[in-house]
C-alpha cells in the first residue's frame, strides 16, 4: 500500500510539474483553444493574446503549486508520519483535477474543441487514489495509538 501511495503521489506531482511546465513557457495557445474560439492564434488581437497567455501562465501556477505541494506533502506524509499532510496533498490534487477535468468536459461538450481531458481524468484518478490510501493510512494510526 506504500508503494501505491508513493506512486500515486508521483504521478501527480510529475504530471503537474509537466502541465506547469507547458502553460508556463508556451509562446501560444493549444491547438484545441483554437479550435473553441473558432480562430487561429495568428488571427486573435494582441489584447487576446496576451489575455490568453496570461491565463495560461495563471493556469501554470497553479500546476506548479500543486506538483509541490504533493511532493512536500506526501515526503512529511510518508517519512514524518505526518499523516494529515498526506490527505491535504490528495485533496488539493483532487480540487485542481477535479476542476480541470469539469472545465475540460465543458469546453468539448459546448464547442467541440477535444482538450486533453484524459490526462485532466487520470489525476483525478491518481489524486483520489492518494487521498484514499492517505485516510487509509491515518486510521490506521489512529487506531494503532
Amino acid at each position: 500500500m506504500r508503494v501505491l501511495y508513493a506512486v500515486s503521489a508521483l504521478y501527480v506531482a510529475v504530471l503537474s510539474a509537466v502541465s506547469a511546465f507547458w502553460y508556463l513557457t508556451n509562446p501560444i495557445f493549444m491547438p484545441y483553444h483554437a479550435i473553441a474560439l473558432g480562430s487561429a492564434w495568428e488571427h486573435l488581437s494582441t489584447g487576446h493574446q496576451v489575455l490568453h497567455l496570461g491565463l495560461m501562465r495563471v493556469v501554470g501556477a497553479g500546476f506548479l503549486c500543486v506538483s509541490l505541494a504533493v511532493i512536500v506533502l506526501a515526503w512529511r506524509d510518508l517519512f514524518k508520519k505526518d499523516h494529515w499532510a498526506g490527505i491535504l496533498a490528495g485533496t488539493v490534487a483532487m480540487i485542481t483535477y477535479g476542476v480541470g477535468l469539469y472545465a475540460n468536459l465543458v469546453i468539448a461538450s459546448q464547442t467541440g474543441a477535444i482538450p486533453p481531458w484524459q490526462g485532466t481524468a487520470s489525476g483525478l484518478v491518481a489524486a483520489i487514489i492518494l487521498t484514499g490510501l492517505a485516510f487509509t493510512r491515518t486510521m490506521g494510526a489512529t487506531h494503532k495509538a
